[in-house]
């Protein structure tokens, strides 16, 4: 009787044991980061405007504002488990808006919308896409977004432009993604300053 209850006890406690062991945490590792800079282009506007302008938070769907990168394949949307922005699309596309307006200096001050400074002009955004797409045997970064340039004084709108732009990959690596990303930036933020020089213009 004994010998059993012994036996008992150490198939209970190797058991135990085994479970213990089954159920230590394992590590996850680190999300890669993924730090985005576009070139940005030298690209000359005509005109320079003694005025102000604002720049609003971008309107976007939720995913766009988390850092994490988004893709699309099969039809199916989904996010990379172990891939993130160093900022989210929404906060990135913001600052590089900003910046873009500063070193060209189309406008006498930059400002965001919160800022209590009057300003002349107002631009608003919306980010429809910002992700990879896969498609047959290749991939490609798609950016579409539309901007609003508006006169804050008459509450009038002064132009509309809808953007859009589908960069190949030349592989699935983490930095043929970063490069496609950086390209498609570069693009946009090149055609902002030219579309912002005619519709400046149009005003005078």
């Amino acid at each position: 009787m004994k010998k059993n209850i012994l036996k008992l006890f150490l198939t209970l406690f190797c058991a135990l044991f085994i479970s213990a062991c089954s159920f230590k945490p394992t590590p996850v590792p680190a999300p890669v980061l993924l730090n985005i800079e576009p070139e940005f282009k030298n690209t000359k506007t005509e005109f320079k405007s003694h005025k102000s302008i604002k720049i609003a938070q971008p309107q976007s769907p939720f995913y766009l504002r988390s850092t994490r990168v988004a893709f699309v394949k099969g039809g199916e949307f989904g996010t990379y488990k172990n891939l993130r922005f160093q900022s989210s699309p929404n906060d990135m596309l913001f600052f590089l808006l900003a910046k873009n307006f500063e070193q060209d200096q189309i406008f006498k001050a930059v400002t965001n919308s919160n800022s209590l400074i009057r300003a002349d002009y107002l631009l608003e955004s919306k980010i429809y896409n910002f992700e990879q797409v896969f498609k047959d045997d290749e991939s490609f970064i798609h950016i579409a977004l539309s901007l609003n340039l508006i006169d804050l004084k008459t509450q009038s709108l002064i132009s509309s432009k809808f953007f859009e732009y589908e960069i190949k990959l030349k592989d699935e690596s983490e930095q043929a993604l970063v490069s496609g990303v950086e390209m498609a930036l570069s693009e946009l933020l090149s055609d902002i300053l030219k579309w912002c020089d005619v519709s400046l213009k149009s005003l005078k």
